[in-house]
């Protein structure tokens, strides 16, 4: 059956890149023009009738399409968006007054089982068409969603626009490789244990995963079943903050969207909560469990730096017992252990191993031992892991309301884009942006420049970066090595439905980054032959191979 599948994708693009080919010089030329736009600016020119709907989807089909045969990431288009756009056309035409996303070209990095399509279009695909938006492409997740890989027996494997031999991360993978390859105006997606966070590290754009309650969204896949305490966030992949708050203040302020989820609370994004000139921000550098590689500390240390020199207060935070916080983030990751996955993979580990190996792996990776221990034995230690967690989230709440924080900063990830083949080897990292999913805290990402040869070097150094004998530690050093000019980003993270505070930090975080020089241009180079793929995103002083 995964083969069939294959081949009918494979058509299926093929049928695709014939409907939008052309070697008319006029087409091209407004489609170029098109790619180059930004957020805002697409959107004048949707508005004032410079452009139509029709003319914006086929220039993002066009450009999705090639970017998919360099990184595979698409996993089928949606033959209705071209019907949309048509109908959006006819009907707004030369008509003041149009939705506010009209025209807008976005991407869906939500889930589906093959051949077992969801009866109902999820709430936010039918809100984003009811405001004039076009979603027109599903992209690529690893298998069972539990993964900052994004490879599956479905799909393959999805690379990394900056680095090829790297992953995009998962789950969001291939939303975010097409999305900062230019190939739509934003994307959409969850966030469990850091699925639209990791990815967003990894290839360098924002995000904010919001808190659980903030924002519901129904009629969608949520990966494996039976994920106890942790929240399942959603948010949005945008080039810049400002693009965050308008497309949340269009979804959060919408009650049309409330009557879809009625059991979600109506929470307006508050946009005087967002500009304050002075915060309180805490900050950590290392959470205790799993230390960062140097590449990771290096930005949020300098973010610290630079923020506190345009008058904001920076507080170190030390997180409150990170090791007894890992083992409840594990243990509500699979709280019901080896049978929730059974449906999805194989060859499990019976617990009497795990017991034995999180014995033995304790003399020599303690991080490793705490998530080899990590699983629920029966009920009552179900709902003692609950009860723990809940108790852990009022201290840590506490802990923060007694340094008054507005914020807090932190690394985005422990190692910036890793080889394909060592997500599956680095599960102890996950703690980074999965302990916000433990706490229900919104959380987002926010670029600030690139990893560098002095990190690498730092990286190798004993005495700089020790591992010792800890196994995890030198993997995460083997997984790191060679990174020079990928994406480096800092996380943001707020308290409960305080989304605001977020974005206010977010947006002084973007202020004081100065744009690396090493970022990629959206260049579009037109070749004669259809056949080739036009090169898309070309970086200054490194190829994309």
């Amino acid at each position: 059956m995964i083969n069939d599948n294959e081949i009918k994708r494979k058509r299926h693009i093929d049928d695709i890149h014939v409907r939008v080919s052309t070697n008319d010089p006029d087409v091209l030329q407004k489609r170029m023009y098109i790619l180059s736009l930004n957020f805002f600016e697409l959107r004048d020119e949707l508005q004032n009738d410079s452009l139509t709907a029709t003319d914006v989807l086929n220039a993002f089909v066009w450009k999705a399409e090639m970017v998919h045969r360099e990184v595979n990431c698409i996993v089928e288009f949606l033959p209705e968006s071209f019907e949309q756009a048509q109908n959006l056309d006819a009907q707004w035409n030369n008509i003041s007054g149009k939705p506010l996303l009209f025209g807008y070209d976005c991407t869906i990095g939500l889930a589906k089982y093959l051949h077992k399509p969801m009866e109902n279009d999820c709430t936010l695909v039918t809100f984003w068409r009811s405001q004039g938006a076009i979603p027109f492409v599903i992209t690529t997740v690893p298998q069972g969603l539990l993964s900052f890989a994004c490879c599956s027996s479905l799909h393959g494997v999805t690379l990394n626009p900056h680095l090829h031999s790297r992953t995009p991360g998962g789950s969001s993978g291939g939303e975010c490789a097409l999305f900062i390859s230019g190939g739509s105006t934003f994307g959409m997606g969850g966030d469990l244990a850091g699925s639209l966070r990791i990815p967003a590290c990894f290839c360098g754009v924002t995000t904010l995963k919001l808190t659980e309650e903030r924002l519901r969204v129904k009629y969608v896949l949520s990966g494996i079943s039976g994920r106890s305490r942790l929240s399942l966030g959603y948010g949005f992949f945008t080039k810049t903050v400002a693009e965050q708050i308008f497309l949340l203040k269009i979804v959060l302020g919408s009650a049309e969207y409330y009557e879809m989820v009625p059991h979600q609370p109506f929470l307006p994004l508050d946009e005087r909560k967002i500009f304050v000139p002075h915060l309180r921000i805490g900050y950590y550098v290392d959470d205790g469990f799993m230390k960062p590689v140097p590449a990771c500390s290096r930005a949020v240390a300098q973010t610290v730096e630079k923020l506190k020199a345009i008058g904001h207060e920076m507080v170190l935070f030390h997180l409150p017992d990170p090791k007894n916080a890992a083992s409840l983030f594990y243990r509500g990751l699979m709280p019901y252990g080896r049978d929730q996955l059974i449906k999805v993979y194989a060859n499990e580990l019976p617990f009497s191993v795990c017991n034995i190996i999180s014995y033995f792996l304790s003399f020599i990776s303690t991080p490793l031992s705490i998530v080899a221990g990590s699983y629920i034995k029966n009920l009552v230690d179900l709902r003692t892991t609950q009860k723990m967690t809940d108790q852990y989230k009022e201290k840590f709440i506490q802990q923060w309301k007694t340094l008054e924080l507005d914020a807090l900063i932190c690394p985005a990830f422990t190692v910036p884009a890793v080889p394909h083949a060592y997500p599956s080897r680095l599960g102890v990292c996950a703690f980074a942006t999965g302990l916000f999913n433990l706490l229900d805290f919104p959380a987002g990402i926010v670029p600030t420049g690139r990893v560098n040869s002095e990190d690498d070097k730092l990286l190798d150094n004993e005495n700089f970066w020790h591992t010792g004998i800890d196994f995890a530690l030198k993997m995460l050093r083997n997984a790191a090595r060679d990174s020079a000019g990928l994406p480096l980003a800092v996380q943001v993270v707020g308290l409960p439905l305080r989304e605001e505070k977020c974005l206010s930090v977010m947006k002084e975080i973007e202020k004081v980054i100065v744009p690396n020089q090493n970022s990629y241009n959206l260049a579009v180079y037109i070749t004669d032959d259809q056949e080739k793929p036009f090169v898309l995103n070309i970086p200054k002083k490194r190829l994309l191979s």
